[in-house]
């Protein structure tokens, strides 16, 4: 991608997008997998990563294209979101490398599984690292 890829800090007016995709994505993942749904839960922890963890944003020629959720201080991403025009051009690696500057080996949730290196190489699995 030619155009210009910024990285910042998320700000009040992106919290609205940030929660409804991530709370549609996990929705999603639990419809698709047969999992129960627990949006009280799901709310919960959604607020505080948001509140408590780092979310980036990243923007395309100044048109917001996704955000990750991420909490450095437990090498821990929760969510990574890219908009369907903006995929496949490595926005997420980027949002990734804005929090993990170091690419210290981190973990990912996805439905409530914490992915790690074992895990990874046992069902093919790729990290972000």
């Amino acid at each position: 991608m030619s155009d210009s890829v910024g990285v910042g800090v998320a700000g009040p007016e992106h919290e609205p997008f940030v929660f409804d995709a991530w709370r549609i994505g996990a929705r999603e993942y639990a419809r698709r997998t047969e999992r129960p749904w627990d949006a009280a839960a799901h709310k919960e922890v959604t607020e505080d990563v948001v509140h408590t963890g780092v979310i980036r944003v990243a923007t395309v020629n100044g048109v917001f294209a996704g955000f990750i959720a991420a909490r450095p201080s437990d090498g821990h991403v929760y969510y990574v979101y890219v908009k369907k025009p903006f995929r496949g051009f490595g926005i997420a690696r980027k949002l990734y490398e804005h929090v993990n500057p170091k690419r210290e080996p981190w973990t990912t949730f996805s439905g409530g599984f914490a992915v790690n290196d074992e895990l990874r190489d046992r069902y093919r699995v790729r990290l972000l690292s």
